[in-house]
C-alpha cells in the first residue's frame, strides 16, 4: 500500500531475522531473510510470528520451507487430499504386475489414485516421471505406436473419473491434469511410460492442489525407479 506506516518484524524460534518500517519508497522494496534448515528443531514444532505494529496499510508476506532430501525419503501427506502412484508392468494375459523397476524399451503404465474428503473446484494434479524415461503420447508422430490396447485419439482414457478432467498437458519431465469441479470421491488417472535409459532414478512426489486454495493438497510418497540394460 502507497499509504503504509507501520513497524514490522519477523521472529523464528525466538531469534528475530526480519525487522524494519514501512514507509516511503522503501515499502516497495521486498524485504527477504532465510534461516538454515539445520538450525530449526527437527522433531518439536517450530514457531514463526510476524509481527505488525499500529498504522496504516497492509502487510503482505510469504514463508517458504525448503528441504533437500532423497525422494525415496519423502513420505506422503494429504490434508483434505490424497493421493498415491503405483507403476505397473502387464503381462502378455493383461494382468499388471506391480514394480518399481524394468528394463530398457519397457512399456510401464502409472496410475495415480486421487482420493477427495470433499467437492473440489479448480483442481491440479501434476506427476514428475524418472529422467530415463519418457511419457508415451501416441498423439506424436515421433513417440511409439506399437502398443496393442491404444486408443490413438484418446491415449489417457484408462483409469476412472478421468471425464472430469481437462486434456491433460505433456511436458519432457512431468504430466499434469486439471479440473473445473471435481466431486467428492476416488479417481484414477493413467499413463504410460517408455524405459529409454538405464540407471537408478529418484521419482519426486506425485501432487494434487486446489488453485485457489493450495492448503488443500496431497503429496504421493516419493520412490526410487531402477531401468536396467536391456538383456
Amino acid at each position: 500500500d502507497l499509504s503504509a506506516n507501520y513497524a514490522f518484524s519477523c521472529v523464528v524460534n525466538g531469534t528475530e531475522i526480519i525487522s524494519g518500517q514501512a514507509e516511503g519508497s522503501a515499502q516497495l522494496e521486498a524485504v527477504t531473510a532465510s534461516v538454515p534448515v539445520g538450525t530449526l528443531y527437527a522433531k518439536d514444532p517450530n514457531a514463526l510470528v510476524l509481527n505488525r505494529g499500529e498504522g496504516d496499510g497492509t502487510l503482505y508476506y510469504k514463508a517458504h520451507l525448503i528441504v533437500s532430501r532423497p525422494a525415496e525419503d519423502v513420505p506422503p501427506f494429504g490434508k483434505g487430499i490424497s493421493i498415491s502412484r503405483v507403476f505397473a508392468d502387464f503381462k502378455a494375459d493383461g494382468t499388471p504386475i506391480f514394480t518399481q523397476e524394468g528394463d530398457v524399451g519397457d512399456l510401464i503404465q502409472v496410475q495415480l489414485t486421487l482420493v477427495l474428503e470433499n467437492d473440489s473446484h479448480y483442481l491440479m494434479v501434476e506427476d514428475r516421471i524418472p529422467a530415463g524415461a519418457e511419457i508415451l503420447d501416441t498423439r506424436l508422430k515421433t513417440t511409439r505406436q506399437d502398443m496393442a490396447d491404444y486408443q490413438v485419439a484418446a491415449p489417457f482414457k484408462n483409469g476412472w473419473g478421468w471425464w472430469y478432467f481437462n486434456s491433460p498437458t505433456v511436458f519432457d519431465n512431468r504430466v499434469t491434469w486439471s479440473a473445473n469441479y471435481l466431486p467428492a470421491g476416488t479417481y484414477q488417472l493413467t499413463y504410460t511410460l517408455s524405459l529409454t535409459h538405464p540407471g537408478e532414478f529418484q521419482v519426486l512426489p506425485a501432487r494434487g492442489w486446489e488453485v485457489y486454495f493450495p492448503e488443500t493438497q496431497g503429496v504421493s510418497a516419493g520412490e526410487k525407479f531402477v531401468i536396467h540394460t536391456e538383456d
